[in-house]
C-alpha cells in the first residue's frame, strides 16, 4: 500500500474515530439493525427447508416464510399463552410425569405482545418481532452508556457491535424473551451503578415475570453489599445507600419466587412450576451435574472432565483477571454471579448459545477494551474485525443448525 493510501486510510480512521465519540448511540443502533439485517437474510433462507413442527397455528400452506421462522420454536409457546392462557391443571404424560406447558414461559412479554397486537392488528409475530427488536435496540444504546463511562467511546462500539453479529443474535429478533430480559437486565446494572436502589428494585420485579435469573441478580446485590462493608470507610457510605442495597436484595429475592407463588396458587400444586420445569429435562437436575455429564458426553470419558475445567478456568480468568477492571465492579460481579448460575442450574446444551447473550460485558474483553488504563487497550480495532468475522460465520452455522429443523427430531434453540 502506497503511502498515500495509508495516508487517506488513516484520515478516514480519524474521522470515523470522532464520530463514534461524538455520535455513539447513533452508530451503535445503526449497527445493530444492520446486523438484523444480516441475520433476516439467514433465516428467509433456510425458513422454505424447515419443517412445520416448530411453528404453531398456521393456517395457509406452503413452504415457511421469515415470518413463520421468527415465531418459531418457544415463539410458539408464547402464542399459545396469548390464545389460551395457562391451565388451571397441570397436564400429564403417559407416564405420569407433568408434561412440558406453558407454565415454563413467563407472562411480561407475552402480555406486552398480546397488548400491541390489540391496538395494532399485527399478527403475533410481527408484534413480538417488532418489541424484541426495540427492547434489544433500546439495550445496546444502554450498553454503550454504561461502557463509555468506563472504557471510553470506542470501545462502548467495538463491544456493542460484537453483541450484535454474536452466533446467537438472531433471537433478538425473534418472539423469544432474550431482548426484553437484557434491556431490563441492564437496566438493573445501571440502576445499581448509580445507587438507584428503586429503579433497581422495580426492574428485578419486572424480571420476575419476564426471566427466571433471579439468583444471579441476587449474587449481584450480595456482592455489591459485601463491597460496602468490606470497604465502608473509603466508599464514605451512607445509611439509606445500606437500606437501598438491602432493600434491592429482598427485591431479587421476591423476584425469584414470584412466577413459581403464581404457578402454584393457580394450579394447586405447590411445586407446579419445579415439576413443569422438569418436563424439558432428562430427570431432576443436580446442581452443576449437567455440565459434567454433558461434556463427558460431548468429548468423552475423562476428556470431558478436563475440557470443562480448561473452559471454567479461561472463563473465570477472562472475567475478573486485569484485562477486565475497567468494566468496573458491578459489571464483573454481573458476570461471575450469572455464569456460576449457568453452570449450577442450567442443563448446557443447544439452548445455552442464547442464554450467553445476557453475558454482555464480556465481549469489551474479547475486543481488548476492557483494561483498566487506555494505553493498555492494544489492537482493539483489529481485535473487533477479527472476532466479527468469527461471529458472523458462527451465526450462519447458527442458524443453518439450530433454527432450520429437521423432522422428525432435532435440536431446539
Amino acid at each position: 500500500m502506497s503511502l498515500a493510501a495509508c495516508s487517506a486510510l488513516m484520515r478516514v480512521q480519524q474521522r470515523l474515530g470522532r464520530s463514534v465519540d461524538a455520535h455513539l448511540g447513533w452508530w451503535v443502533l445503526g449497527v445493530f439493525l444492520l446486523a438484523r439485517l444480516f441475520s433476516a437474510v439467514l433465516m428467509a433462507r433456510i425458513a422454505p427447508h424447515t419443517g412445520e413442527m416448530v411453528v404453531a397455528y398456521r393456517e395457509e400452506r406452503g413452504p415457511l416464510g421469515y415470518w413463520d421462522i421468527v415465531h418459531s420454536w418457544d415463539g410458539k409457546w408464547y402464542e399459545q399463552i396469548i390464545r389460551e392462557g395457562y391451565p388451571k391443571v397441570l397436564p400429564l404424560d403417559q407416564e405420569g410425569e407433568v408434561a412440558q406447558n406453558t407454565w415454563a414461559f413467563l407472562p411480561l412479554y407475552p402480555a406486552m405482545t398480546a397488548g400491541l397486537m390489540l391496538v395494532s392488528g399485527l399478527s403475533f409475530g410481527a408484534a413480538g418481532s417488532l418489541i424484541s427488536i426495540a427492547c434489544a435496540g433500546a439495550a445496546v444504546v444502554l450498553m454503550s452508556v454504561l461502557l463509555r463511562e468506563r472504557i471510553g467511546a470506542r470501545g462502548a462500539f467495538a463491544a456493542t457491535l460484537l453483541f450484535s453479529v454474536a452466533p446467537s443474535s438472531p433471537v433478538l429478533q425473534m418472539t423469544y424473551t432474550e431482548s426484553l430480559g437484557i434491556l431490563l437486565l441492564t437496566i438493573f446494572l445501571w440502576a445499581i451503578t448509580r445507587e438507584r436502589w428503586l429503579t433497581a428494585s422495580a426492574t428485578a420485579l419486572l424480571l420476575g415475570f419476564e426471566r427466571p435469573i433471579a439468583l444471579s441478580l441476587v449474587g449481584v446485590v450480595l456482592a455489591v453489599l459485601l463491597r460496602m462493608v468490606l470497604q465502608r470507610h473509603d466508599l464514605r457510605l451512607r445509611p439509606r445507600d445500606v437500606l437501598g442495597a438491602s432493600g434491592t436484595l429482598i427485591a431479587t429475592g421476591i423476584c425469584g419466587l414470584a412466577w413459581p407463588a403464581v404457578a402454584a396458587w393457580r394450579t394447586g400444586e405447590l411445586d407446579a412450576y419445579t415439576r413443569t420445569q422438569a418436563g424439558w429435562r432428562a430427570g431432576d437436575v443436580v446442581p452443576f451435574k449437567p455440565w459434567y455429564t454433558n461434556f463427558q458426553i460431548l468429548f468423552g470419558e475423562g476428556k470431558g472432565v478436563i475440557v470443562l475445567f480448561v473452559l471454567v478456568t479461561v472463563v473465570f480468568m477472562m472475567m475478573t483477571g486485569p484485562w477486565s477492571r475497567g468494566l468496573g465492579f458491578v459489571l464483573r460481579a454481573w458476570m461471575v454471579s450469572y455464569s456460576l448460575y449457568l453452570l449450577a442450574i442450567v442443563d448446557v446444551w443447544s439452548s445455552t448459545f442464547r442464554f450467553l447473550l445476557f453475558l454482555w460485558p464480556i465481549t469489551a474483553i474479547l475486543v481488548g477494551a476492557a483494561q483498566q488504563r487506555s494505553g493498555d487497550r492494544l489492537l482493539v480495532g483489529w481485535r473487533t474485525a477479527a472476532w466479527a468475522v468469527v461471529f458472523l460465520g458462527w451465526q450462519i452455522w447458527w442458524v443453518d443448525e439450530l433454527l432450520h429443523f429437521t423432522p422428525p427430531a432435532d435440536s431446539a434453540i
